[in-house]
């Protein structure tokens, strides 16, 4: 049996089905806080870190999400949008502070399931009402011939 070259417009494709597929869905994924030290792989799980808690840390849900390709570096780029206001956290009282915060992950709506995480490039240490994490706007990218050499 002979392995058969992907052609370009099925590698074009990939990301574009991903995006469109049932494990990102707008208006349900969500970014939460992570307050464990983890480290993130495709293989992480929930069990695997623990999500923050702090008052005003719940998740918050992506708008939309868009796919796009990199002229530079080759890589199909799957952008979630943030909400309005931004992927940002603030403490609105002292409740579970001080409470250090090592990154964030992706989830499906029931946290079920991960669909990306990444550490802060520093862990950030909360210790007060007003403070605030703003983790900008995350992008996931992927080879344009994931499926072949």
């Amino acid at each position: 049996m002979s392995d058969v070259v992907p052609s370009q417009a099925l590698q074009d494709s990939v990301a574009t089905l991903v995006a469109a597929g049932s494990i990102l869905s707008p208006a349900t994924n969500k970014f939460r806080l992570v307050k464990s030290a983890f480290t993130p792989s495709p293989a992480t799980v929930p069990a695997d870190y623990t999500v923050a808690d702090f008052t005003g840390s719940a998740a918050l849900v992506t708008a939309t999400v868009a796919v796009y390709t990199d002229p530079t570096t080759g890589l199909q780029e799957i952008r979630p949008a943030p909400p309005v206001g931004g992927l940002k956290w603030s403490p609105t009282d002292a409740t579970n502070l001080p409470q250090t915060i090592y990154g964030f992950v992706f989830t499906d709506t029931t946290a079920a399931t991960v669909i990306g995480s990444a550490l802060l490039p520093t862990p950030i240490v909360l210790t007060a009402a007003g403070q605030l994490i703003d983790i900008g706007a995350p992008v996931f990218r992927l080879p344009l011939n994931p499926l072949g050499p």
